[in-house]
């Protein structure tokens, strides 16, 4: 069992090692708090953020998402998608030099989305289903 919304893991009854899901509750809430999840954007191909892995904190439970240029130019909008039915709020950091925007949205084909310009850092809400700009 986890939270609702943030997927932190309960600890459970009897547990043989409880400080494994203790300390991974203490993991993702740093990542909540204090992550940031740097993404390379370089060849131009959409990104998407992860909700699994092998240790926590997942790619998703990070606060700040940076799009960042290791090497090369993008020749247009790259989008950075989100796990569908994922809830929070972001700061999304578009720290490129290629002049495009960063397209911050859901995987679901159709979904709104808020594009972020070079230089730039929004803080967006998401609920599950739509993207916000908070302004």
């Amino acid at each position: 069992m986890a939270t609702a919304n943030l997927g932190i893991p309960y600890l459970a009854q009897n547990v043989a090692q409880p400080e494994v899901p203790e300390n991974e509750a203490k993991d993702i809430l740093d990542g909540i708090a204090a992550g940031i999840l740097e993404i390379d954007i370089s060849d131009d191909t959409p990104y998407t953020i992860l909700n699994t892995a092998l240790n926590y904190p997942y790619e998703i439970h990070n606060r700040v998402i940076k799009a960042v240029q290791l090497g090369g130019f993008n020749s247009g909008t790259v989008s950075i998608l989100l796990p569908n039915a994922t809830k929070g709020v972001y700061a999304v950091h578009n720290a490129t030099t290629s002049g495009f925007d960063i397209r911050f949205s859901y995987v679901a084909v159709g979904t709104e989305y808020v594009d972020v310009p070079p230089d730039a850092i929004y803080q967006v809400y998401c609920d599950g289903t739509k993207i916000w700009r908070m302004t």
